[in-house]
């Protein structure tokens, strides 16, 4: 049963190797979009220094930095969701612990 197993094999490595590639693909995306955001923003300041009246590069201005603090915010509230169930979870093995000792 040789060929069995190697579409079984193919199969699994396909499926890891295209799981891998929208890993790798997602950070990617996620990283020049930060550095994207970063420079138009400092493009839209230096324009601000020589034109200050100028409405356009104003509502842009505050539209990139809406944008960069949501994708901060939702970072650090996945970060805190994280913290927070590993510390419910440390609290549960020690409630264990108290009471298979007692």
């Amino acid at each position: 049963m040789p060929g069995v197993w190697c579409k079984a094999n193919t199969k699994m490595t396909s499926k890891k190797a295209s799981g891998c590639w929208r890993n790798c693909y997602l950070k990617d995306a996620k990283r020049s979009n930060e550095m994207m955001s970063s420079k138009a923003l400092k493009y839209v300041r230096r324009l601000l220094q020589t034109e200050p009246q100028n409405n356009q590069a104003k509502e842009l201005e505050s539209l990139i930095d809406k944008a960069m603090k949501k994708d901060g915010l939702v970072g650090m509230s996945i970060v805190g969701g994280i913290i927070l169930g590993v510390t419910r979870l440390v609290g549960l093995i020690r409630l264990d612990v108290a009471k298979s000792k007692s």
